[in-house]
């Protein structure tokens, strides 16, 4: 094969998307796109992110490449780097006319927790969401990356990071929520790595 052949196709994805809809339910099988992808020597993580850099992509399109995307990250680990590049497409996705609340951050966030490589991007993706505070219960899934993270203590959070989310706690108007967010931090400062300022 010469190098012009294995350059990422993203009009090839979309056609394999197009052709691989089950008539019943009426959504793409990816798994038949992945294997037709593996079958042709393509790399379906560079083939998802050729699709999903290409402008103007159709929406449902997007959300498949994405679930693409989260498939690899929940079966193989991205690495750091693709595991940021699918946390921003998941924030184009829940941004688009096709998302269905902030479900996808849930998706992406639970499959970046699984693989010690993209785990890190949940805490870099806490900081800049406390930060930018620009989402949809912004609080909230900053706490649920970082328990995501943190599985337990199995991962342990620095203090730092701790204390940024208990200081965005203060500010939560529903009590229900903010007790559990208080639950959160306080498992978490449990079992945190030293601060290095303390």
């Amino acid at each position: 094969m010469s190098e012009v052949e294995t350059q990422p196709d993203p009009s090839l994805v979309r056609s394999l998307m197009d052709t691989h809809v089950d008539e019943e339910h009426g959504v793409v099988d990816l798994r038949a796109v992945m294997a037709d992808l593996v079958g042709q020597r393509r790399n379906p993580l560079d083939e998802f992110r050729a699709l999903l850099q290409k402008p103007g992509v159709p929406g449902g399109h997007h959300y498949y490449a994405v679930q693409g995307l989260r498939s690899l990250a929940l079966a193989e680990g991205l690495s750091l780097e693709d595991s940021r590049f699918l946390l921003v497409q998941t924030r184009r996705l829940t941004e688009s006319p096709v998302a269905i609340f902030d479900d996808g951050y849930y998706d992406t966030l639970g499959v970046l927790s699984a693989w010690s490589n993209s785990a890190p991007a949940l805490v870099e993706w806490a900081e800049e969401t406390l930060t930018k505070k620009d989402i949809y219960n912004w609080r909230w899934l900053a706490g649920f990356a970082l328990g995501r993270y943190w599985n337990g203590g199995k991962r342990p959070l620095s203090g730092r990071i701790i204390d940024r989310f208990q200081a965005e706690i203060v500010g939560e108007e529903d009590l229900h929520r903010k007790g559990q967010m208080e639950e959160m931090a306080a498992n978490f400062r449990r079992s945190c790595q030293p601060s290095p300022t303390s």
